[in-house]
C-alpha cells in the first residue's frame, strides 16, 4: 500500500510539474505576440469615449466617479458595467496616459485569462494536454486580437476573467456543496456581470459542464423499456430534474441574469449616445438572416482567420439561399453532435457552448453601430469550438499508428500559423490610420471604416483625406445624418462654409430631429454673422433637447452679440448647471459680466476656466490684464510667474 501510494504520489508530482511547464510555455508564447502593443496608441474609436477624453476616467479614482460608474445614466457613458469603468480609472491612476500601460494591463488579462482557462479545463476533465491546447488556441487565435489589442475592450477581458473563475469555483462547490462555496459562485458572477452582461449566459454553460465533464446530469436511463414506461420515465426523469440541485443551482444565477439584462437595456435607453435600433430599420427577417450566416462565417474565422477586420458591414440584404442554407447546416451539424453525444458528450457541450454563447450579440437585439459580426465577440464562445478540436482529432486520429507524433506535428503546425497571422493582426493596431485603411482594403462597401478614417485624418490636420474618405462613405450611405454632418465639420474647418451649410442642412432634411445638425448649423451662421438664423438653430436645438449645454453657450453667445446680454447671462448658466466645468461657458460667462463692469465676478469665471483648462490663452490673457489694471500690489510682487499659479 505504501509502494502505491508513493507511485499515486510520483504520478501527481510529474502532473503538477508539466503544468508549471506548460503555464510558463503559454505565457511566453502569448507575450511572443502581443508584448509588441506596448507600442500602440490608443484608437479614435470608443478609446476615446472610453479613457482619453472621458473626464471621469482620466480623473481617476475617487468616491464621485465611482458614483458616476455605478449610476444608469450620466454624460460620456453607454450600457452599465461599472466595473470595467472602474478598472480605466485604476489605470489612470497608475500610469496616466500612456498607452503601452494600458496596453500592458489587457496584455496581463489575457494571460490570466488563458491561464485560468488551462486550469479549468484541466481540474474538471483531468486531461492535461487538450486542456493545454484549447489554452494554446485560445491565447493565439487572432480572432481574439481585437479583445487585447483594443484598450475599450478590457470588458471583455475583465468578464472573462471572473466567467472562468465562476467555472472555478462552481466546480469547488460540485465537489464539496456548501453554502460559502456557493455563495463564492454568486459573487464572482455578479462581479463578472458589473464588468459585462455577456455573462448572462453562462448559468446555461454551467448546465452544459453538468452533463459533461462534471456527469452531474445524465440521460442514459430515459427511452428504455415499452412505449408507455419510456414515457413515464421520460416525465419522471425531467421532474426528478427540475427538482434537482442541478437546476436548483443555477436559478439565482438566472435571476440575476434576468437582472442583469434590465439594467443594461435600462441604461440603453437612458444614454445619450446609444440608440436602439428599431425594427422598422432592419427588420427582424433580416437580423435572423444574418445571425445564421454569421454563425457559420465565425467557424470560417476559426479555421481560417483571415480578413480579419475591426468593423464588417451589415448587409443592406441578405439572399434567401444563403441564410436557409446556414440554417439547414447548423441544423445538421446540431444533428451529429446529438447523435453521438452518448459516445462524445464533449462535441455536443463545444457545440452548444459556441451557438448559446452567440446568442446575446447575434444581432436580433441591436443598439449603437451594429456590425455584421465582430471578432471581439467570439472571445468566449470560440472556447466551445476549441474544445471540440482539441478532443475530437485525438479520437479521429486514434487508431493511426504514431498517433502522438502526428497530434504533436499537427498542434505544433497550426499554432505557429496562428502566432504568424495573429502578430500581423496586432499590428494593424498600432494606430487608428493602420486599423481603418486595413479594415477598408479587406471588406467592401464599409462606409464606417471610411467615416472612422476620415474622423482620424481631421485630427491630424488632413482635411482633403478626411474629405476624400466621407466622400466614399457618402457613396456607400448618401442617406446618413452623421456623415453629412462630419462632412459639413470639414468644410467648416477648411472656411467653406457655404458647402457646411449644405450638408447639415441635408443632415436635418434627413432627420428633422437632429439636434447636432441644428447646433452646428447654427454655428455656420454665426460665422456668416446671420445672428437671427443662429438664434433660430439653437432654439430648435432646446426644444429638441434643452439639456444640450453646447447650443446654450452658443445661444448666449448670440444674444451677446445682439447686445441682450442678460439673456445671454440665462444661457450660460443653463450650461453651467448642465455641464459645471464647461470651460467655453465659463468664459464667455466671463466676457458677459466684463461687459456689465463686473470685474471681479468676470475674474471668478476666468479662474474657473483655468481650472478646468490651465492652457485656455484667452481665459489667461484676459485675467492677466484685469488683475494688472486693478494695479493691486500683490499682483505686481508676483509678476509674470503669477499666470503659472492660476489654477491652482
Amino acid at each position: 500500500m505504501n509502494y502505491l501510494n508513493k507511485d499515486i504520489k510520483q504520478k501527481y508530482d510529474i502532473f503538477e510539474k508539466h503544468a508549471i511547464i506548460i503555464s510558463i510555455f503559454l505565457i511566453i508564447l502569448t507575450c511572443s505576440v502581443y508584448l509588441q502593443t506596448k507600442n500602440n496608441d490608443f484608437v479614435s474609436v470608443d478609446d476615446n469615449f472610453y479613457v482619453t477624453e472621458n473626464e471621469h476616467i482620466i480623473s481617476g479614482i475617487t468616491l464621485e466617479n465611482i458614483k458616476w460608474a455605478f449610476s444608469l445614466s450620466g454624460e460620456e457613458k453607454n450600457y452599465w458595467h461599472p466595473l470595467t469603468l472602474i478598472s480605466h480609472m485604476l489605470d489612470i491612476q497608475l500610469w496616466g496616459l500612456d498607452a503601452g500601460k494600458h496596453h500592458l494591463t489587457n496584455l496581463f488579462l489575457h494571460i490570466i485569462n488563458t491561464l485560468l482557462l488551462f486550469l479549468v479545463l484541466r481540474v474538471m476533465t483531468g486531461s492535461q494536454w487538450k486542456s493545454a491546447f484549447v489554452a494554446a488556441l485560445f491565447a493565439l487565435h487572432p480572432i481574439n486580437v481585437d479583445t487585447v489589442a483594443w484598450i475599450a475592450e478590457r470588458k471583455n477581458l475583465l468578464s472573462t476573467c471572473f466567467w472562468f473563475i465562476v467555472m472555478l469555483t462552481y466546480f469547488n462547490y460540485t465537489k464539496r456543496p456548501s453554502l460559502i462555496r456557493y455563495l463564492l459562485v454568486v459573487i464572482s458572477f455578479i462581479m463578472g456581470l458589473l464588468a459585462k452582461p455577456m455573462l448572462i449566459t453562462l448559468p446555461f454553460v454551467l448546465l452544459l459542464l453538468d452533463y459533461w465533464p462534471l456527469d452531474r446530469l445524465s440521460f442514459s436511463h430515459i427511452g428504455s423499456g415499452s412505449s408507455i414506461q419510456s414515457h413515464k420515465s421520460v416525465i419522471s426523469s425531467l421532474g426528478d430534474l427540475l427538482k434537482s440541485r442541478v437546476i436548483l443551482d443555477k436559478i439565482p444565477l438566472i435571476l440575476l441574469s434576468f437582472l442583469s439584462v434590465y439594467v443594461s437595456t435600462l441604461s440603453l435607453k437612458l444614454s445619450i449616445y446609444v440608440n436602439i435600433i428599431s425594427y422598422e430599420q432592419i427588420p427582424i427577417g433580416l437580423r435572423i438572416g444574418n445571425a445564421l450566416v454569421s454563425y457559420i462565417a465565425y467557424i470560417g474565422k476559426a479555421i481560417w482567420p483571415h480578413n480579419l477586420a475591426v468593423y464588417y458591414p451589415f448587409p443592406q440584404s441578405i439572399p434567401f439561399w444563403q441564410s436557409f442554407g446556414a440554417f439547414l447546416l447548423i441544423v445538421f451539424i446540431s444533428a451529429i453532435v446529438i447523435v453521438t453525444s452518448r459516445r462524445h458528450p464533449y462535441l455536443l457541450v463545444g457545440w452548444l457552448w459556441y451557438a448559446g454563447t452567440l446568442i446575446p450579440v447575434s444581432g436580433l437585439y441591436q443598439s449603437g453601430i451594429w456590425p455584421a459580426m465582430a471578432d471581439r465577440w467570439a472571445y468566449v464562445p470560440f472556447i466551445g469550438i476549441f474544445i471540440m478540436v482539441a478532443w475530437g482529432v485525438p479520437e479521429l486520429l486514434e487508431k493511426w499508428r504514431l498517433q502522438k507524433y502526428y497530434l504533436f506535428t499537427l498542434a505544433g503546425a497550426s499554432l505557429s500559423i496562428l502566432m504568424i497571422y495573429s502578430w500581423i493582426q496586432v499590428g494593424y493596431w498600432k494606430n487608428s490610420d493602420t486599423l481603418f485603411e486595413h479594415c477598408i482594403k479587406v471588406t467592401v462597401n464599409n462606409d464606417v471604416a471610411h467615416l472612422w478614417l476620415a474622423k482620424t485624418l481631421i485630427g491630424e490636420g488632413d482635411l482633403d483625406g478626411a474629405a476624400k474618405h466621407c466622400n466614399e462613405a457618402l457613396k456607400v450611405a448618401p442617406n446618413d445624418k452623421y456623415i453629412n454632418l462630419i462632412m459639413g465639420e470639414i468644410f467648416i474647418m477648411k472656411g467653406d462654409i457655404s458647402k457646411a451649410v449644405s450638408y447639415y442642412t441635408k443632415a436635418i432634411l434627413i432627420d428633422p430631429t437632429y439636434e447636432d445638425a441644428y447646433n452646428s448649423l447654427g454655428v455656420a451662421y454665426m460665422h456668416q454673422k446671420r445672428f437671427d438664423g443662429a438664434i433660430k438653430m439653437f432654439s430648435k436645438v432646446l426644444e429638441i433637447k434643452s439639456e444640450n449645454a453646447s447650443a446654450n453657450v452658443n445661444m448666449g453667445i448670440c444674444l451677446e452679440s445682439q447686445g441682450r446680454v442678460n439673456e445671454a447671462i440665462h444661457y450660460f448658466n443653463n450650461a453651467l448647471q448642465i455641464k459645471p466645468n464647461l470651460s467655453e461657458a465659463h468664459y464667455n460667462l466671463g466676457n458677459a459680466l466684463l461687459s456689465q463692469g463686473k470685474i471681479d465676478k468676470a475674474v471668478e469665471q476666468y479662474r474657473k476656466v483655468l481650472i478646468t483648462d490651465p492652457n485656455y490663452w484667452d481665459a489667461q490673457q484676459k485675467l492677466i490684464k484685469l488683475l494688472a489694471n486693478k494695479k493691486s500690489s500683490d499682483v505686481l510682487k508676483k509678476g509674470p510667474d503669477f499666470i503659472n499659479n492660476l489654477h491652482q
